[in-house]
C-alpha cells in the first residue's frame, strides 16, 4: 500500500477480499478474467466498502453505496460466489450468492450489498466454504453453521438446508473451522482435530463412509495438531509434536505436495 499498513487478504475460487489499508481488491468471473459486473470491494483502514462495476473492468463513480457500507471490519472471508465479514462488535454481515441459505439470512436469498447474519453475536472467528458457512463464538467455543447441507458439511447429522446460523451440538472448544466444497474440519483449543461431511477421495482422512457429524480425523485422534485447511477434495494438517504438513484426498495434480498422483487413504 507504500505507507506501511498490514494488508489481510483471504480469497475463494472467483474473488478476493482484504482488510488493510489503502487497498483494492476486486471480484472476479471465475476464469474469464472480467469484473462480476456488479460489484468490486475497496478496503481502506478498517472499513467495507461496496463499488458498482460497469462489467468491463472499470469502478464507475468511486462513490461508496450507504447500504454496501460496513465500519470496523475485524476480518473477512470468501465463499466460492459469496462473501463474509465479521464487525469488531461481534456480529457477522453477508452478501453475493444466498440462495443456498450462504448468507444466514431467514431466507434463502441473493444480496448484491452486506446484509447482517440473522442472530449471531459475540462471534470472533468466521470462515467460509463453497456454500456454507461457520462462526465462532467467544465465551463458550460455540460453533454455528449455514448453508447447503446436501453432505452433511454442517454436522447437524441431517442434509437440511440451514437458511439461519445453527449451533453445532456438543462442541465448546472451537479454535479453527474450515468449511470446504462438501464436508469441514475443525481444530480445538486442546489441539484435537474433527472432521464431517463427504469422505469421497478421502479429505476426512479415510475413504470409508460420510460423517453426519463432528467426528475424529483418521490418523490424528490422539495426535494433536497446529492447524487444518479443507479445500475441494483435499485437507492439510499441521502436526504440533514436529510442525510437519499431512495431506489426505485426490491428489490428480499433486496437489498433496507427494509427487505422484493418487488419492491418499
Amino acid at each position: 500500500t507504500g505507507d506501511g499498513a498490514t494488508v489481510t487478504v483471504t480469497s475463494s475460487s472467483n474473488h478476493n477480499l482484504s482488510t488493510g489499508n489503502k487497498v483494492i481488491m476486486s471480484a472476479w468471473t471465475g476464469g474469464t478474467g472480467t469484473w462480476n459486473g456488479t460489484y468490486s470491494i475497496t478496503v481502506t483502514g478498517a472499513t467495507t466498502f461496496t463499488y458498482a462495476s460497469d462489467g468491463n473492468g472499470t469502478a464507475t463513480g468511486g462513490t461508496v453505496s450507504s447500504t454496501g457500507y460496513l465500519e470496523n471490519v475485524a476480518n473477512v472471508a470468501a465463499g466460492t460466489s459469496f462473501s463474509i465479514a465479521r464487525k469488531a462488535d461481534g456480529t457477522v454481515w453477508a452478501w453475493g450468492l444466498g440462495t443456498s441459505g450462504q448468507l444466514g439470512t431467514n431466507a434463502a436469498l441473493t444480496s448484491y450489498y452486506p446484509i447482517p447474519t440473522s442472530g449471531l453475536t459475540g462471534v470472533t472467528s468466521i470462515s467460509a466454504g463453497n456454500s456454507h458457512a461457520a462462526a465462532i463464538k467467544s465465551g463458550d467455543g460455540s460453533v454455528w453453521m449455514w448453508g447447503l447441507n446436501t453432505s452433511f458439511q454442517l454436522g447437524d447429522g441431517t442434509v437440511t438446508q440451514r437458511n439461519l446460523p445453527t449451533q453445532l451440538a456438543g462442541i465448546a472448544d472451537a479454535a479453527q473451522v474450515s468449511p470446504a466444497f462438501d464436508f469441514t474440519v475443525m481444530t480445538t483449543t486442546g489441539g484435537t482435530i474433527e472432521a464431517w461431511g463427504v469422505a469421497s477421495y478421502s479429505p476426512l482422512g479415510k475413504s470409508d463412509i460420510n460423517k453426519s457429524s463432528p467426528t475424529s480425523m483418521y490418523g490424528f485422534e490422539s495426535e494433536p495438531v497446529l492447524d487444518v485447511s479443507g479445500s475441494s477434495v483435499h485437507s492439510v494438517v499441521v502436526r504440533a509434536s514436529d510442525g510437519s504438513v499431512w495431506a489426505a484426498g485426490l491428489n490428480t495434480n499433486n496437489q498433496l505436495g507427494d509427487i505422484m498422483p493418487s488419492t491418499v487413504t
